[in-house]
């Protein structure tokens, strides 16, 4: 139950609770009903009897009303008779009920027949004379007969209704938290702090928490549009100075002479300045990979693009003597794409591979087509990474215990590169490793192939 929706459970809860009610009303009628109906008869057939009482009179045996016509011996769906000392005198008793019941007068008695059940009340009357009414609650017991009978009938269809009508009002209640958590997942997976919730048309508690959450997404916008302007302009702003000193430091160097004791503290800072340079130019170049500029798309063939890609890589394979393989599936793949971008995240990672894999290492580059998607998996059997590291390797700047072998040492911008421009892409990259076992890195971004 904890991971079923809110949406569900309040249905299930409203749904249980609307056939707990019908059950419990059919229930309460079907009990009540003989006592509502003995309750009702009896009342009946003493109001009847005492109406008809006010106005009879009995002249020569024979009963007669106030207008001196004879008597009517039914009356408002009651049926009545006269004794005379307790001997049956006028009417007629009605069918299936035995003439020798006994008088009591006043009292409501209740004979049962075959199809219904007869209720009897005897009031006296003049000198010696008694009037007899008879009611049968037949109509009253079809009534609520049918009644039970028709609620049974559509308490299913009543049941469904109810759970589907309350279905979809909560549905529809809950649509913008929906979209909301939507806006939300889109934003925490592609990084976009540019999207927005879609504003509520009402001014209730769910309109304003998503004007509350786009008031957030604005103040986090801005505060990461003001880190990038700053990082975009400190960039800038050191190419300049470091420039200059750069050509400061190589015009002291060649006044020295080769054997100048200070020779190896000029090549020192002449390293650290190209150090920088490299660090401030990958800056500016991540700011504008950050940027929303559209992307180029045009047909790449996979095949060569690889070929060109593992040329650029000959030299340090063939220096760390590094088995190479590629598989591409299906063998002729072309897909519509950013060739920068697929050139540049594919030599970002296989570059990776082949800094951080030991001489005599191998590494596996698998390619194809995964539904209307491009997968790129790269494994190395490298030396690997932990947990920790794995977390944090896509982040600026970040290097993986790069003290640890100073020949590996990079800037540490490669990968957050590779992601930005694989989440520009609407992809993903994952990355799974552990020490010493290697690492494989899996890229997917929607592309088209040709058929």
């Amino acid at each position: 139950m904890k991971k079923t929706s809110i949406t569900t459970r309040i249905t299930l809860w409203y749904s249980l609770f609307f056939a707990l009610l019908i059950i419990v009303n059919i229930t309460v009628v079907a009990l009540a009903s003989d006592s509502i109906l003995r309750s009702s008869a009896e009342r009946e057939v003493q109001e009847v009897a005492e109406d008809v009482l006010e106005s009879i009179e009995i002249r020569e045996g024979i009963a007669y009303v106030d207008d001196d016509e004879r008597f009517n011996y039914f009356e408002d769906g009651v049926a009545f008779v006269i004794y005379q000392n307790g001997v049956f005198l006028n009417g007629q008793y009605p069918a299936n009920l035995t003439p020798n019941i006994p008088i009591q007068s006043l009292v409501v008695q209740r004979f049962e027949t075959v199809d219904t059940a007869w209720y009897i009340y005897d009031m006296p009357f003049a000198e010696n004379f008694t009037l007899r009414a008879f009611y049968n609650d037949r109509g009253g017991l079809g009534l609520y007969s049918d009644l039970i009978t028709t609620l049974a009938i559509l308490s299913p269809l009543l049941f469904t209704m109810a759970g589907l009508g309350g279905y979809l009002i909560i549905k529809r209640s809950f649509k913008p938290i929906r979209q909301i958590n939507e806006t939300a997942e889109q934003i925490t997976r592609d990084e976009n702090f540019q999207l927005r919730v879609n504003k509520s048309q009402t001014n209730d508690e769910v309109g304003r928490l998503a004007n509350t959450i786009n008031g957030m997404l604005d103040t986090i916008d801005a505060s990461f549009n003001r880190e990038k302007q700053f990082s975009a302009n400190v960039s800038h702003e050191l190419r300049t100075p470091l420039s200059v000193i750069q050509a400061q430091i190589e015009y002291l160097e060649s006044k020295l002479s080769p054997t100048d004791m200070y020779q190896k503290d000029f090549e020192a800072i002449k390293d650290q300045l190209t150090w920088m340079s490299k660090m401030t130019e990958q800056m500016l170049e991540l700011t504008r990979f950050k940027s929303s500029a559209p992307i180029d798309l045009e047909w790449v063939n996979v095949p060569v693009t690889m070929e060109s890609i593992r040329e650029g890589f000959q030299q340090k394979i063939k220096d760390k003597s590094l088995t190479y393989n590629t598989t591409i599936s299906p063998k002729d793949l072309d897909i519509q794409t950013s060739l920068t971008f697929f050139v540049r995240i594919l030599n970002n990672v296989i570059g990776n591979a082949i800094k951080f894999t030991q001489h005599n290492g191998q590494i596996d580059i698998d390619i194809q087509m995964v539904n209307s998607a491009i997968r790129c998996t790269v494994t190395d059997t490298g030396i690997g990474m932990n947990q920790t590291d794995q977390t944090k390797i896509f982040d600026a700047l970040y290097q993986v215990d790069s003290s640890r072998n100073p020949q590996t040492m990079s800037l540490g911008v490669g990968l957050t590169m590779t992601k930005e421009m694989i989440q520009r892409l609407k992809g993903t990259i994952k990355v799974t490793s552990a020490p010493q076992a290697g690492t494989t890195f899996i890229l997917e971004w929607p592309v088209k192939s040709r058929a």
